[in-house]
């Protein structure tokens, strides 16, 4: 396996124009299927390499950014906390 060289975390931005960046760039079907790309072909190579408990792990991880991805969605458009909860689409 080859071993990516991360970049340095740029300075950080105000959390608000981040956000805002964010969901300008990636709407909320295009970020889900572009996290659903990304996550695919690690979920297969953890199917075939390493045990159940790791799987598990990861798929509950993608399932926290998913909701993550709708709730940052959900608030910029205005919905807040007290909005009603985004609805999930399959990728």
């Amino acid at each position: 396996m080859q071993h990516l060289r991360l970049r340095p975390f740029p300075p950080l931005l105000p959390p608000g124009r981040v956000l805002a960046d964010f969901c300008q760039t990636y709407p909320p079907q295009e970020a889900q299927r572009l996290l659903w790309q990304l996550a695919l072909p690690v979920f297969l190579d953890s199917f075939e390499t390493q045990d159940a408990a790791h799987t598990n792990q990861l798929i509950a991880f993608y399932e926290g950014l998913e909701l993550l991805l709708q709730a940052v969605h959900h608030t910029r458009q205005g919905g807040g906390e007290t909005g009603p909860p985004p609805t999930a689409e399959a990728p």
